[in-house]
């Protein structure tokens, strides 16, 4: 394969894999083909954001429920946000929203300088510093006091 450090795409496929690719710029030797390859993770239901700092993937999953739902207990919630090591060998849970309410599942985000910022379903945008421990997977979203909300809706 391409050993030289050039930047890599990194996307989710219909099936829920996360796949990677190597943009070369057409430097590789002339018989080399550069595809696409399978990291071997799982990318989740709904990855709607993939996003990269430092050797991490960040990758904000809406879970199952991305549209309405009348979620009237809040128990609905399955979205997360999982880091995964650029190579694909390592992958934890940094929020994980299960069993909670809906409307708190990741969906959008972007990283500025040492913080996460995403937006929840419609009740707020949320602002995590970077790198944050990832969380024990039955502690849930909820419970984080970590896990300011920098713009509160209604709901």
């Amino acid at each position: 394969g391409y050993s030289e450090k050039v930047p890599t795409l990194y996307y989710a496929v219909q099936g829920g894999r996360i796949m990677a690719h190597k943009l070369t710029g057409g430097k590789q030797p002339a018989d080399m083909e550069i595809a696409s390859y399978d990291l071997g993770i799982a990318s989740g239901q709904h990855p709607f954001n993939i996003l990269f700092k430092d050797s991490s993937l960040y990758v904000l999953d809406a879970g199952k429920q991305f549209y309405y739902v009348n979620d009237v207990d809040g128990v609905l919630g399955d979205g997360k946000i999982s880091v995964i090591s650029k190579d694909g060998k390592k992958v934890e849970t940094m929020i994980s929203n299960a069993g909670q309410a809906a409307f708190d599942d990741p969906f959008y985000g972007f990283i500025d300088g040492d913080f996460l910022y995403y937006a929840n379903r419609n009740t707020g945008i949320m602002k995590l510093s970077l790198p944050m421990k990832p969380i024990a997977r039955q502690q849930r979203l909820r419970f984080l006091p970590t896990v300011p909300s920098i713009v509160q809706g209604r709901r």
